[in-house]
């Protein structure tokens, strides 16, 4: 039992929303129907999918064994860009947040990527950003000390950055209000992308990064209900 509720409390709040407000309603028309805690408990780990990193280049990507910490590995220091995707797909049909927060384990002057992309994880041996013209991406550029925002249709600047080790960056997906925008070390660098195109399919997090002093750690994910 302390192992399944160690696990609940991992959860994100969109999931509980979801599994709990329907179990309540179950039980709302079913005066005689009382789900016990723990079946409610099950039902919300069935349902429940965490985010962690999947598809990546093996050759030139190492992931830790809980598949969170990413680091670029390979027997020499090249500049390859390799992109790393999410787990979990952005879906447009509930209204919500999506918080990404990243921790930068290590970092040298080559540029980090954030972003979303929809290949569908197709750009693992390459930089997400640079993605054919029938791919929507929104990217977060960082380097030089500046954060660059390139889109399909744009580049532009976003604000001056001097990325360093330990940094926390979170980076926040509104799928109700169609913006994205990022949070670094506490400080909200305001809205950087709107009216961003959440039809498409396939969607999922991306981070690329490309020389051997780069690591980057999946520090948390949250997923929160916005009312409508």
């Amino acid at each position: 039992m302390q192992t399944m509720l160690k696990t609940v409390n991992q959860t994100d709040e969109f999931s509980q929303k979801v599994i709990f407000d329907y179990i309540r309603q179950v039980e709302r028309i079913n005066l005689f129907c009382n789900v016990p805690i723990i079946i409610q408990f099950i039902c919300l780990l069935y349902y429940y999918i965490p985010e962690f990193f999947t598809k990546y280049n093996e050759s030139r990507i190492k992931l830790d064994d809980s598949k969170k910490i990413m680091s670029y590995y390979w027997y020499i220091d090249t500049l390859s860009p390799n992109t790393v995707y999410g787990n979990i797909q952005i879906n447009n049909n509930y209204h919500s947040k999506y918080i990404w927060t990243i921790k930068i384990l290590s970092c040298n002057e080559d540029p980090i990527l954030i972003g979303i992309d929809s290949s569908n994880k197709e750009y693992i041996n390459n930089n997400f950003s640079f993605a054919h013209v029938d791919v929507t991406h929104y990217a977060f550029r960082i380097s030089n000390g500046q954060c660059l925002l390139s889109s399909k249709d744009d580049i532009s600047v976003y604000c001056d950055y001097q990325i360093k080790n330990g940094d926390i960056i979170q980076m926040e997906l509104n799928s109700k209000d169609k913006n994205l925008k990022l949070n670094i070390n506490d400080i909200d660098k305001g809205i950087a992308f709107n009216k961003i195109d959440l039809n498409v399919k396939n969607i999922y997090f991306a981070i690329c990064i490309r020389s051997n002093s780069q690591s980057v750690e999946l520090f948390k994910f949250e997923r929160i209900f916005i009312n409508k």
